[in-house]
């Protein structure tokens, strides 16, 4: 995490999506593709995702939080 991210969190700044799924695979070493194998999704999509070139629909984050969960 930046110290501009940090800045972010600590002002209650929202960061975008993308920056916190690719801040969680980061903090738990989860490689892309691993990650959006688990949750049924190509690893194409996973990095739009995490770019902002794609917005998530509700069903994407709730198939990712289980990923989330997982050990």
């Amino acid at each position: 995490m930046t110290c501009d991210e940090n800045l972010s969190i600590r002002q209650g700044e929202a960061l975008p999506f993308g920056q916190l799924l690719r801040q969680w695979r980061g903090l738990r070493k989860r490689a892309q593709l691993d990650v959006a194998l688990e949750a049924g999704v190509s690893q194409r999509h996973l990095s739009f995702l995490e770019s902002s070139r794609a917005k998530p629909s509700r069903g994407m984050v709730l198939q990712l939080a289980r990923c989330w969960t997982s050990p």
